[in-house]
């Protein structure tokens, strides 16, 4: 089993190391496909390295997470050897295959999983028990209610699961998020009576846009329209913003932002499924959910009620007729409406990470050669 991982790693994936480490167990074999889970280890990854920076820390990536990766750390391409001390993944809805083979060649392999976004792990976790595979050792939750649902879903998680927070949220801790808001709207040449609706949008949404389009146009209240395409989506950007254009609704191009430069610009931030919402809650942002069935297939964790909903931190609205009013309503007053108690719900430590890395550390025990502890 062992070898086949070495030369044939599932098939297609190739495996990276830093060029400093050139030994054969890794401390740490990093498993990602998603963008945002990703984004959501690559803290962790630096906290590891700066509490040991001779911790051997190998990746086995792919997709976007992959070139996320490539992008930020020299990294040589290199077989793994033996098995990991540890595993750490952050498992997405529409990519887990890569995160349940790991577990099936190294059942045996601590395994910290860590949260990403509200149930984009659940899939996963299903893969896991239909296939009768060892679940994580360690769960990583972003916040309280989050860790409750998850145990609820999944009893096998029980005793397993801690809060950290998530660690992509540590930045924000010590970010000067009005002033960058500030900037980017001047640069943008955003009026100061314009309010910025954010839109973090995921695959096969098109026809909720399109729907969108024609109530955000009917709307009198003066605001400009980021729509933030995602990486996976096989739909163009320009098919997104095409009906909103026809519509009314006045685009804001920020393809000279970064994303987090653009929600701290943000009033209110929107979404179905993304993990922005999360990103803009930290920032003390209105955040609205909009989940109409008509213009969306919901199936497994899409029928549960985002935890931010469930805590009274954001809103939901469940019918893309009442949009207009809505949001008119919030750009109204954003002061007042929808700037809930996220200060309370969320912790802005900056520790995320170091959490969650503890996790890690926690369970980095020596293993066999065939995986076993």
């Amino acid at each position: 089993m062992t070898e086949l991982f070495i030369h044939h790693p599932f098939g297609i994936q190739a495996s990276y190391r830093f060029s400093s480490h050139a030994g054969t167990a890794p401390d740490v074999l990093v498993v990602s496909r998603d963008p945002g889970s990703a984004n959501a280890l690559i803290p962790v990854i630096e906290r590891l390295r700066q509490d040991d920076p001779a911790i051997d820390i190998r990746f086995l990536p792919d997709l976007v997470a992959k070139q996320i990766f490539l992008k930020r750390y020299e990294l040589e391409e290199a077989p793994l050897e033996a098995p990991p001390r540890t595993v750490l993944t952050s498992a997405s809805v529409s990519c887990n295959e890569l995160e349940t083979h790991a577990r099936t060649i190294y059942p045996g392999v601590p395994l910290v999983a860590v949260e990403d976004n509200y149930f984009t792990s659940y899939a996963w976790l299903e893969r896991l028990r239909a296939l009768r595979l060892p679940f994580p050792e360690r769960y990583c939750a972003i916040d309280a209610v989050s860790a409750r649902k998850a145990v609820e879903t999944f009893p096998e998680l029980a005793g397993r699961v801690v809060v950290t927070g998530q660690p992509a949220c540590d930045v924000i801790a010590s970010e000067r998020t009005a002033d960058i808001g500030a900037d980017a709207r001047r640069r943008l040449g955003v009026g100061p009576e314009e309010s910025v609706v954010f839109f973090a949008s995921s695959p096969g949404l098109l026809q909720l846009v399109q729907a969108m389009a024609t109530r955000l146009g009917s709307m009198k209240t003066p605001f400009r329209f980021v729509f933030r395409h995602h990486p996976r989506d096989s739909v163009s950007k320009e098919a997104y913003e095409s009906p909103l254009t026809e519509a009314g609704v006045r685009i804001l191009d920020v393809g000279t932002l970064t994303n987090a430069q653009a929600l701290c610009m943000a009033d209110v931030v929107m979404t179905s499924f993304s993990s922005d919402p999360l990103l803009a809650l930290c920032r003390r942002k209105a955040v609205v959910y909009l989940r109409d069935r008509k213009y969306l297939r919901m199936e497994g964790s899409d029928e549960l009620l985002p935890p931010p909903v469930e805590a009274g931190v954001a809103a939901m609205i469940d019918d893309v007729d009442v949009l207009a009013s809505i949001l008119t309503g919030i750009l109204s007053d954003v002061s007042k409406r929808l700037r809930l108690d996220a200060p309370g719900y969320y912790r802005l430590d900056g520790q995320n990470a170091r959490r969650a890395a503890d996790a890690v550390r926690r369970f980095m025990t020596p293993v066999a050669e065939n995986g076993q502890q």
